[in-house]
């Protein structure tokens, strides 16, 4: 069928009588993404649709949430455990760092779940693994200071293994590099990650010698 024959057409059938209410279900994006959303928010704008068509082609829209850009009064207004999470995007996103607030958690299990896979940092899940029967009730200033000590502690455990495996003068000298190269992300996640301080090490091993 062409244009012409969809545009003269009429379109047929009968309606039903609904018996029961029925209730629409809303799907929100929840986009915590470095650079602001630029993507279309509906199918008529991924589309490439002749105006005389539209009538025909049902718009299909999506809510995205864009949550770094939130401001802080959109924030304030949520009541669960996702406001943490959103504050937290927020001021990294305005602020560059962030200063947790005295809310306490009610959902530790899928808040560091969440914190672990948004953030890339496994330092929430060693938490959640050890002492997840402590976390409920505290606030996010009390959660850090145990992701803190439990990198730390990590951190010494990694730094002994990798010491005995390479010497400590050569993690120095490694160190010392990276830090020179202005790669201070890279020392940090060198020192919780002995996976990634191998590749570190090879990657520059003749820099080293």
């Amino acid at each position: 069928m062409n244009q012409d024959e969809l545009q003269t057409c009429q379109i047929t059938g009968q309606k039903r009588r609904v018996k029961n209410k029925r209730y629409p279900i809303i799907t929100l994006v929840l986009y915590f993404g470095k650079t602001p959303w630029k993507k279309p928010l509906c199918l008529y704008d991924a589309l490439d649709i002749p105006p005389r068509l539209r009538a025909f082609v049902s718009d299909y829209k999506i809510n995205v949430i864009d949550v770094p850009r939130l401001t802080y009064k959109q924030v304030g207004k949520f009541v669960s455990d996702f406001r943490i999470i959103a504050d937290y995007f927020v001021q990294i996103c305005n602020k560059k760092e962030y200063q947790p607030n005295k809310q306490k958690i009610r959902h530790a299990d899928g808040l560091l779940k969440l914190m672990s896979v948004l953030t890339n940092d496994k330092r929430y899940m060693e938490v959640y693994s050890t002492d997840l029967d402590k976390m409920e009730g505290l606030d996010m200033c009390e959660v850090l200071d145990r992701v803190e000590s439990r990198g730390e502690s990590r951190g010494r455990e990694i730094g002994k293994e990798i010491g005995k495996k390479y010497g400590i003068e050569t993690i120095n000298k490694l160190y010392a590099l990276l830090l020179a190269k202005g790669l201070n992300d890279d020392v940090t996640k060198a020192i919780r990650d002995k996976t990634y301080c191998d590749y570190l090490l090879n990657k520059y091993r003749s820099a080293l010698v």
